[in-house]
């Protein structure tokens, strides 16, 4: 039996079959557990270990399958596929895959099926074997504790009654993502779907390449240092070249005296294998980590634990005029960025499918991939947006044509030109919709060209009332802003609470304009 330092203590962490049939569980107390079995046989859990066992035990996987993969922490998945007619069948695989890791000293729980997390599950929570007749009707017997949920979810699902599988996989999977998030549904789909959409990435098949050169003697000096390490890499991009793969992650340990080491990691966006770029941005990594006073360095070692195949590239002129170039461009900008200020603060902007304009885009990393969603706009759209909208008096003609005068804080403006409206509505399948928008583009007499927005409609319940949402040119009327004044990046944060009631004039039709 293994046992961790979880939220209550000492817990347990893993336990063979003779425990469990003793009644040792997962996540008990060792207190508890050492009262059950006076005799239990305990050890801490030692991950780095455990996971370098692991890795032992996928290069012997190897022999059943290319293609192999980490299973959390305690398991594997192997694409077998392919290799069950090598073997005579499933049942003879299964037979070959248990005796190979039974003479290396393993008891292994083995199971084989149509889907990668089915193929875990049944290992771990079912008797194993070959998952063949009848798969989902035996995966949806399966405890709802195999889904690997956290408490919080786990335990409201059980409040509602919800015990094994196939309670969840008879709900809607609309519902499920709409109450409890989109991680439930996906799991679901993963075990219940018709192909596996989230797969953990292969372990790569060699071992990582591992370069190191000792200095004649300690030195702190940048230029000796630069030197020793653009011979480094110089080896690493021939032996690169040899293989025809690119680095994708580089770790460089400064051995110091006195037994210090201390370790740089890079994470590039493509794979590469060009000596004088990877220096440069390992020495950006060091300029921007460097702190105190610099020990003496004795040795450098340079570490590549991930690569991917780089095919040759054609130097020629019929490389002009199409965008290959322009991408390895941005990927050195974007690496340089993420090295000198840390990959957490390099952040591009993406598309999302939201209703309202405020959360309709979204902060991720700049790692260089390109956005699912596309950018989408039925009408122009400020480039930025105000923190929180302003409200403000407006006066139209009629209550659903554009407005004609704006107050806001006290400030009358007059509308000379009016685009719009365009029309926003709340997702039918919200529980409780929100209130549809309208928003214009409007130019006032002062110059500003402001983006205004009418909550609600006349007619449907309640007063409709107005907000300032942005402005196209960056000039805010507001809180006595000038029109040269230019709206700081993120919108203003501090705004005072409006004191203005929202009105709507009556008048004469006027036409509607669209832009």
């Amino acid at each position: 039996m293994l046992y961790h330092r979880g939220r209550r203590g000492l817990e347990v962490r893993a336990a063979d079959e003779e425990a469990r049939a003793l009644g040792v569980e997962v996540g008990m107390p060792l207190a508890e557990a050492r009262l059950r079995v006076p005799a239990l046989r305990a050890a801490a859990d030692r991950p780095r270990e455990r996971m370098r066992a692991l890795r032992r035990l996928a290069v012997r996987a190897r022999r059943f399958s290319p293609w192999v993969a980490l299973d959390g922490e305690d398991g594997l998945l192997v694409e077998v596929g392919a290799s069950l007619r090598l073997f005579g069948g499933a049942e003879a695989l299964l037979r070959a895959a248990r005796a190979e890791m039974e003479r290396a000293g393993w008891r292994v729980r083995a199971a084989i099926a149509s889907r990668p997390r089915a193929a875990s599950l049944w290992a771990r929570f079912g008797p194993g074997g070959v998952l063949a007749e009848e798969e989902e009707e035996r995966l949806k017997a399966l405890p709802l504790t195999a889904l690997g949920l956290a408490p919080e979810l786990e335990a409201e699902l059980r409040r509602l009654g919800l015990r094994r599988l196939g309670d969840l996989a008879a709900l809607p999977r609309s519902s499920l993502r709409r109450r409890f998030g989109g991680e439930l549904a996906a799991r679901l789909e993963d075990l219940f779907g018709a192909e596996a959409r989230h797969l953990p990435p292969p372990l790569p098949e060699t071992a990582p390449l591992l370069l190191r050169h000792r200095l004649p003697e300690p030195t702190r000096a940048s230029p000796v240092l630069e030197r020793y390490l653009r011979l480094l890499l110089e080896e690493l991009a021939g032996r690169l070249a040899a293989k025809g793969e690119g680095a994708l992650r580089c770790e460089l340990r400064l051995e110091t005296a006195g037994g210090r080491t201390r370790t740089l990691r890079l994470e590039l966006l493509r794979p590469v294998r060009d000596a004088a770029w990877l220096q440069r941005l390992l020495l950006l990594r060091l300029e921007r980590e460097r702190g105190g006073e610099e020990a003496e360095v004795e040795a450098l070692a340079l570490r590549v634990p991930r690569t991917a195949p780089l095919p040759p590239r054609q130097e020629s002129f019929a490389e002009n005029g199409c965008g290959a170039r322009e991408e390895e461009a941005l990927a050195r900008l974007l690496e340089r960025l993420r090295s000198r200020l840390g990959a957490e603060r390099v952040l591009r902007l993406e598309p999302c499918a939201r209703f309202r304009p405020e959360e309709a885009v979204r902060m991720r990393p700049a790692d260089g991939g390109r956005s699912e969603q596309l950018w989408f706009a039925p009408a122009p759209r400020p480039l930025r947006l105000l923190a929180r909208p302003v409200e403000l008096q407006a006066v139209a003609a009629v209550p659903d044509g554009p407005p004609r005068l704006l107050v806001i804080r006290g400030r009358r403006l007059r509308v000379v030109a009016a685009f719009g409206p365009e029309r926003l509505l709340a997702p039918w399948w919200e529980e409780v919709p929100a209130r549809g928008r309208d928003y214009w583009r409007l130019r006032v007499e002062e110059g500003w060209e402001l983006w205004v927005y009418r909550e609600g409609f006349y007619g449907d319940g309640a007063r409709p009332r107005w907000w300032c949402h942005g402005s196209f040119d960056g000039a805010l009327p507001i809180a006595g802003r000038r029109p040269e004044e230019r709206a700081a990046p993120g919108g203003v944060r501090k705004l005072e609470p409006p004191a203005a009631a929202v009105g709507a004039g009556e008048g004469e039709g006027t036409r509607r304009r669209w832009g």
